[in-house]
């Protein structure tokens, strides 16, 4: 007698496509933007052995929004030091998409801490611990066992009683209003008030009186002051 092997049909729920060649949307990816490339490999390394992918990205949102309708959870890490205006665009375009985000640099500036509160950054992580601490870090933000960090430099710069952090009152931010700070930002630009009457769309007398009462708020004696102190806390570049 010849022995036939019988015909096992093997079936799946997508017999088409075997189950082995489908792609496989990692469940955590974290987006190292604007990093210098010393520090984003070095975090990169952290995460990936914690079982979390990294990607280094710094040009279009392509890639985030791709990942995100995907079902991946994704929080993106960016640094404003090289090009403070880019960073934050980008912020902004992040928030409007609804993806996380927070920053990590070696310092603080309030301008920049102002702005991160204002677009709803999950948070300002400081290059104060070891890599690995702050791997951790991400990785609790990224999964959700915390929903928001601010180092230790950050909350010397904040006030955290009301649950919603704001800018303490040793800071322009804090001492203007939305309006004046706007004044205050094209002051310290070196503007005139006639210009800016005409960029923000005012009397010359309205801005001169901001101006007045900015200069007061502030305890300045004139505009050198109020430039030098723009820079200091980040609002304009020397």
């Amino acid at each position: 007698m010849i022995y036939t092997k019988p015909h096992i049909r093997l079936t799946t729920s997508s017999p088409s496509v075997p189950y082995n060649s489908q792609p496989q949307t990692p469940a955590y990816r974290v987006m190292l933007s604007e990093l210098s490339p010393f520090l984003g490999d070095a975090l990169s390394q952290c995460l990936t052995a914690d079982g979390i992918e990294t990607t280094t990205h710094s040009g279009s949102l392509d890639a985030e929004i791709q990942l995100a309708s995907s079902g991946c959870r994704i929080i993106a890490i960016l640094d404003p030091v090289h090009d403070r205006h880019a960073t934050f665009e980008r912020a902004k375009q992040l928030t409007e998409l609804e993806i996380p985000y927070a920053f990590l640099t070696q310092d603080i500036k309030p301008a920049w801490l102002s702005w991160a509160i204002q677009l709803g950054a999950t948070g300002w992580i400081t290059l104060d611990g070891n890599v690995e601490e702050i791997g951790s870090i991400i990785s609790q933000l990224l999964t959700g066992r915390i929903k928001q960090f601010w180092s230790t430099k950050a909350r010397l710069m904040l006030d955290l009683s009301n649950g919603k952090p704001q800018l303490t009152e040793d800071y322009v931010a804090s001492k203007l209003t939305a309006l004046q700070l706007e004044v205050f930002l094209h002051l310290a630009e070196g503007k005139t008030v006639k210009k800016v009457a005409e960029e923000m769309g005012l009397t010359v007398k309205a801005v001169d009186s901001h101006k007045y009462r900015i200069m007061q708020r502030l305890m300045l004696h004139d505009r050198v002051y109020l430039s030098r102190l723009a820079i200091r806390e980040g609002w304009i570049d020397a």
